[in-house]
C-alpha cells in the first residue's frame, strides 16, 4: 500500500495557500487578535469580504479538531480537512452551518478551492523538508 504524501505548499494553488496562511495566522494570533489584524493586512485583497465567514468557521472547526498547527510547508491533517470542507467535497456532511455560509462567500469572492482528492501530490516539499532536518540546526547545505 502505498504511503500518504502529505500536501505542501507547491501543490496548492494561490487562492488555497491564502485561506491556509490565514487559518496558520488565526491559530496563532488567537482569534481576538487575528480578527483584529488579519483585516488590516488583507484590505485591498478579494478575500476580505470573506474574512469574518471564516472566521466564524475557523472557531467551529477548532471546535471538532482541536489540534496545533505547524508552521510548515507541509500541512497537517487538519488543515487538509479543512480545504476539504471549503471546498465543497461532502456538501451532505457539513458538520456545521457556517461551513456552507463560509462556502458561499468564498465562491462569491472568487475564491477557488479544490477538493482534497484533486490536488496532485507531489512530495516536492516534504523531500525538502526532510533534506533541511537532515542537516543539523544553523548549517545549510553547501553548494559548489
Amino acid at each position: 500500500m502505498a504511503r500518504h504524501v502529505p500536501l505542501g505548499f507547491s501543490d496548492l494553488t494561490e487562492d488555497e495557500r491564502l485561506v491556509i496562511s490565514i487559518f496558520r495566522a488565526w491559530t496563532r494570533l488567537g482569534p481576538s487578535q487575528a480578527q483584529e489584524s488579519i483585516p488590516r493586512l488583507l484590505r485591498c485583497d478579494r478575500i476580505l469580504p470573506v474574512l469574518t465567514s471564516l472566521f466564524l468557521l475557523f472557531e467551529a472547526f477548532d471546535e471538532l479538531h482541536r489540534s496545533q498547527v505547524e508552521e510548515s510547508d507541509l500541512l497537517s491533517q487538519t488543515e487538509e480537512e479543512l480545504l476539504d470542507y471549503l471546498s465543497g467535497a461532502d456538501p451532505s456532511d457539513l458538520p456545521n452551518p457556517r461551513m456552507h455560509a463560509c462556502r458561499i462567500a468564498l465562491r462569491h469572492a472568487g475564491i477557488d478551492l479544490r477538493r482534497m482528492d484533486s490536488i496532485h501530490r507531489s512530495g516536492h516539499d516534504l523531500v525538502l523538508s526532510r533534506i533541511e532536518m537532515s542537516y543539523p540546526t544553523g548549517a545549510s547545505p553547501v553548494v559548489d
